[in-house]
Parts: C-alpha cells; structure tokens; sequence
C-alpha cells in the first residue's frame, strides 16, 4: 500500500538451508560485468509530489513483528499449500483487509534467466487467488524489468502472465504506462525517483521478492525488489555522473534501496524461496542457485531480508553475504535507520514444515543462528 502522509561473527559452522552442514568463512571475491545495451525510453511523467511515510504492519505479535518459515519439498504441487501456510502463519490475508479494493502484486521480473531470476509463477498464481477469494475487487500484477528486457516477454516467457491470468488477475507492464516523479522525504542518497504511477495510486501493495544475492547491492529481496517501479532512466545513467536522483550511479545503491522504501509500503509480503540464488555470476540474476524449498512471509521488509540472507549466508558461497553480519548490509542498516522495521530483539519467527519437524529444526538452527533472532 502506498501511504502518504546471535550473529555469526567470523567463521562458524552452522546447518545449510537444506539441512547439510556448511561452513561459513573467507571465500576469494567473485567479479562480474553487465553490458547494457538496450536503449531506455522516455516515458511520460506527470505531476511533483512530497510523501510522507505512515508506516504500519498489521502482522504484530506482543508487539514484535512476525515473519513466517515455511518449509516444503521439491514438488511443485507442494508450492501453494506453502504459500497459503505462509499467510496464515501470521494471521491471515483478512489482516490487510482487501476486500473491495484494487490490489498491486509487485513480484520479481528482472531478468529473463530461468527461475528464480523471476518470482516462481505458482506462487504468483497462488497469491492472486488468494486476494480474489478474500473480495479483492481486482488483482494486478505489475512489474518493470531491467533496462536490458521488455516486462511483456519475461511475464510471458516466464509463465508469470498464463499464471496471473489463469487465476483471474490482470498483469500490467510497467515499462510502457505513466510514472510521477516524487520527492524522497528523509532520503539521503536517492531524494527523488519517479515512480509507477499504478503502483503509487495502488490500495494495497503485495511484495512478491525472491531469495538472490545481487552484485551491486549484495543481495535484493524485498526493498530493493521495488527497484522495479521506478523508471529505467532513474535507475540507469550510461553516463555515471554522480546524482541523488538515479539509483545506480548515488554513491551508495545498497544504501538507497531502503531509501526508496520511503515511498512504498507493502502490506504483505511473500517471498520466494522454492529456489534462491545463491551467488552472482558475470551476467543479471546468475550465479549459484540452490532448491531451498521455502516460502518466508511478513509485513516486516527488515524481518523478511534478514532471514533471507541467513539463507543466502549459509551456503557460504557468496562474499558480500558470507562476509558481513546480516544486520550490517547496507540497506539493512539504513532501513533500520529509517524505522522501516523492526530489530532482531522485536522480531519473532513462526514456522511450519512439509518435509518434516528434524528438517525444520535444522533449518530454523540456520535462521536463528544467523540472525540472532530470539527464539520463541
């Protein structure tokens, strides 16, 4: 919805994501280039505005915000239940009250690599279903790849758009429709963007991240998913020159990811851990992927990354995740910063296996361990 208004230290031993013992330590750093070459268009802008941010999260617990785990299999057929489970772990889709409402479903489209470079269309197709049964008046599905792909043939090739479709929703590609621009208040490194008009003008914003680490940022899941609402010219300058109104060349993009956040609040948020990337490669969205086999969901953007990267960090694969504390990344630190969530000592997991209470254990021992998270 948009509003105006225990650490590991070091090297450590802990239990992979998949139940497997992995050990955390230095790795050589991996570089990597993107070529871009693709044109970006102009497209139309219409008024200046000032936000200021009413942020809320109805999913609280004795006052902790909570964030749900759910484990499943490598079945496909398995991935729904996890989703639904997901929901209703924290307290049910009823909590954001949709019903009536236009409902914007922001997944993952970046790339056009294989899965989960994008946000596995069954659990896209799952959450519209579940928005249109809770009395959602319409359900859009919206998103704006990067400057290399077109949106319209990642949702088609990707099965994102027949997935949307055949449960009843309507996919937008944001590339091709209107954007405003809107000052950033309180934002340091990005002070002004413009933004997807439909996702700025949306009733409620559901975030649909996946699991990746990132080769600018570290890792993105669910703030800097949003990345994708905002124009290709405020993302990219060919030319590099230094700006607090283009997110690539501000100086600090990890940083200004939880900047950006500012501007939009999901009222949920559901991420894809079916398969997660694991580390970057030489090209967008690849690298290292793994079956981790999980659904994490919250109203916590904070809460949500943090588990996300215990997961990316316990493969022990990618340097700019294995080699700093989770509450260190960057845009962890600044949205904490920003009161854009909560801190490890207010944050509570909730969990729920297909595959079994020892391989849930294990996986929670990683989480926890990782985090610091307080066990319940």
């Amino acid at each position: 919805m948009i509003y105006l208004a225990a650490t590991v230290g070091g090297a450590a031993i802990v239990v992979s994501a998949t139940g497997s013992w992995l050990y955390i330590g230095e790795k050589p750093k991996e570089t990597g280039t993107t070529t871009i070459t693709r044109k970006i268009t102009t497209i139309p802008l219409t008024t200046n505005t000032t936000l200021k941010p009413d942020l809320k999260n109805p999913y609280i617990e004795g006052g902790k915000s909570l964030v749900s785990v759910v484990q499943g299999t490598d079945r496909p057929e398995d991935v729904p239940q996890m989703v639904r489970s997901s929901v209703d772990l924290l307290g049910g889709i009823g909590k954001i009250d949709v019903t009536g409402r236009s409902v914007l479903v922001k997944p993952n489209t970046n790339s056009n690599n294989p899965h989960p470079a994008s946000t596995n269309p069954l659990v896209v197709g799952t959450v519209v279903e579940m928005l249109l049964d809770a009395g959602a008046a319409e359900v859009k599905v919206g998103d704006c790849s990067n400057i290399n792909n077109r949106t319209r043939d990642v949702m088609k090739d990707q099965g994102i758009q027949k997935a949307v479709e055949d449960a009843g929703g309507e996919v937008m590609f944001l590339d091709e429709m209107d954007y405003t621009t809107v000052k950033i208040p309180g934002g340091k490194w990005l002070t002004e963007t413009r933004i997807s008009k439909p996702v700025y003008e949306a009733e409620r914003l559901i975030d649909l991240p996946v699991i990746k680490s990132h080769n600018v940022t570290g890792y993105t899941m669910s703030m800097k998913n949003f990345v994708g609402v905002i124009h290709k010219e405020s993302r990219f300058d060919p030319e590099w020159r230094p700006t607090t109104k283009v997110f690539h060349p501000c100086g600090n993009p990890a940083e200004a990811a939880a900047d950006l956040n500012l501007l939009v609040e999901p009222d949920l948020i559901v991420m894809d851990g079916t398969k997660s990337l694991v580390s970057y490669g030489e090209e967008d969205d690849s690298g290292e992927v793994r079956d981790t086999n999980m659904i994490v969901a919250s109203g916590d953007r904070i809460a949500n990354d943090v588990v996300g990267l215990s997961v990316i960090k316990s493969f022990g694969i990618w340097p700019d995740v294995v080699d700093k504390d989770v509450w260190e990344q960057g845009t962890i630190k600044r949205a904490l910063e920003l009161g854009l969530g909560r801190r490890r000592d207010d944050i509570k997991i909730v969990s729920k296996s297909l595959a079994g209470q020892d391989k849930l254990d294990e996986l929670l021992y990683t989480i926890h361990s990782i985090t610091g998270i307080p066990r319940a």
